[in-house]
């Protein structure tokens, strides 16, 4: 599915999760985002955006710790 075609809310959901487990969170948002706007009312998309919230969060964290022993 190329970027030019509108999904339908379901099938945003779904390429949102889809990119989410492949590691794009920014893809998983803006497919979430999609969903949203197209009157998605699943809850499943508030929890896959503070999913991947923590995730960046727990990321940043790591990153920071690296870098406090000296590892980056």
């Amino acid at each position: 599915m190329t970027r030019d075609a509108v999904p339908t809310a379901p099938l945003a959901f779904n390429l949102g999760l889809c990119s989410e487990m492949l590691g794009d969170l920014d893809g998983a948002v803006a497919w979430y985002g999609e969903a949203q706007r197209q009157g998605s009312k699943n809850r499943d998309i508030g929890e896959g955006l503070a999913r991947i919230e923590r995730h960046r969060r727990a990321l940043a964290d790591w990153q920071e710790r690296k870098r406090l022993i000296g590892g980056e």
